[in-house]
């Protein structure tokens, strides 16, 4: 059965629990997988799987299958959460950097990273003068390896601005790190073909 078709069925309230069931079984690895790369730790990934899961059901009626997938809608409902719990839990952008931290390292775009927190403590100085959305821009980017139309639907903007909010982020990190007197760390993102 299509994801139309099961939606249809839940939101009449034929079938409601196997439909919910379903839907699970068919979106709840790759969501984990989702939140785990995003938080780092499985409680926290799982809490936030479970948070998204009973916001997709609260807000069903709202999915259009004409616009996005199930998979691409369930994903940005669990990336604003992630968003909001960041924004509430770190007033200094701690949160975020934390994360930023651990795609950069992941990625070893760090040169010579040394140690763990000497590459965080680094990161989160490359990223200082970046926003929220440049952040986010970046992360759906380089640890999600999401193709510019998919980050422009997550986040609700054109393709254009896509590309332009990450030139804008690349400017940023990389005049950051000049003023440190770090080696460019971040043409291993401009070299990635941004297209694919």
């Amino acid at each position: 059965m299509m994801d139309r078709e099961l939606v249809a069925r839940i939101l009449r309230e034929e079938g409601y629990e196997e439909g919910c069931r379903e839907l699970v079984t068919r979106y709840q690895p790759q969501l984990f997988n989702d939140c785990y790369r995003w938080t780092g730790n499985r409680r926290d990934a799982l809490d936030l799987t479970q948070d998204a899961w009973a916001r997709a059901f609260q807000l069903l009626d709202r999915w259009n299958p004409d616009r996005c997938c199930f998979h691409t809608w369930l994903y940005a409902i669990a990336h604003a959460l992630l968003e909001h719990r960041r924004r509430k839990a770190a007033r200094g952008h701690r949160a975020e950097q934390e994360h930023a931290c651990r795609l950069l390292v992941r990625d070893e775009i760090c040169p010579d990273p040394g140690t763990i927190a000497e590459s965080r403590v680094l990161i989160s100085q490359l990223l200082e003068p970046c926003t929220p959305v440049e952040r986010s821009c970046l992360m759906l980017r380089h640890m999600d390896d999401r193709t510019a139309p998919d980050i422009a639907r997550l986040l609700g903007v054109t393709e254009s601005q896509v590309w332009h909010i990450l030139s804008r982020a690349m400017a940023k990190v990389r005049r950051r790190a000049a003023e440190l007197g770090v080696r460019a760390t971040a043409e291993h993102w401009t070299t990635r073909p941004f297209w694919r």
